[in-house]
């Protein structure tokens, strides 16, 4: 009885425990073999975990993600979701890989998406271009409020931040209207490693002593 008692007890507390949400420098690398919850469109194919080549050369996992006519990745697990305020995390790191043929339309112009608990979302105002040279790049995307525009929905900014639901890295050179069809006609396929949630590093009291002895020496 006893036993059966603290079972029920051990039960209970697990589903107490707050579902995995967004943490400060966690880092999607695919090392383990799995896409790490990343998938693509309902139509499209699920990206595809590649054993060697990522940014670290051989060995280094990355996932090569193939879309049918639009270019979109996203995560909506817990690991991806949540509030990315109390988290601190206002930029998130990517590397991205284009192995397509030098032409217009494989030329990866590529944003990220937050997704609100409302269905809002927010994307940045200004994109990335991925060279078609068949290199890795690494690209930081701000998270901020002034770096980012609501293409659907009408929550405040607040609450898609201290809320989100899923992120989202798509193609979107700005020539289609925004929205549900956000994102524009794409053709190839791209590489996706080392998506980080970065949280900025505070200036530190060394810092602040240091900028202060700068600006006191230009003044002189």
């Amino acid at each position: 009885m006893h036993r059966m008692l603290c079972l029920v007890v051990l039960a209970l507390l697990a589903l107490a425990r707050p579902a995995a949400a967004i943490t400060g420098g966690q880092v999607s690398n695919f090392q383990d073999g799995s896409l790490q919850g990343w998938v693509t469109g309902a139509n499209a194919p699920l990206p595809t975990n590649v054993a060697t080549g990522g940014p670290a050369g051989a060995g280094d996992r990355y996932i090569l993600v193939q879309p049918l006519s639009h270019l979109a990745v996203f995560n909506p697990s817990t690991d991806w979701s949540g509030n990315y305020q109390s988290a601190g995390v206002l930029d998130v790191g990517v590397d991205f890989l284009n192995p397509n043929a030098n032409t217009a339309a494989s030329l990866a112009k590529m944003r990220v998406v937050l997704f609100g608990p409302a269905g809002s979302r927010w994307t940045s105002n200004s994109f990335v271009t991925v060279p078609t040279d068949n290199l890795w790049h690494h690209y930081s995307f701000s998270l901020r409020q002034s770096d980012l525009t609501e293409v659907l929905g009408s929550d405040p900014y607040a609450t898609t931040f201290t809320g989100v639901t899923q992120i989202m890295f798509r193609h979107d050179d700005g020539t289609s209207p925004p929205g549900v069809g956000g994102g524009t006609p794409f053709t190839g396929n791209i590489g996706v490693d080392n998506v980080a949630a970065i949280v900025p590093e505070p200036v530190g009291l060394a810092g602040i002593i240091a900028s202060a002895m700068i600006l006191r020496r230009r003044r002189r």
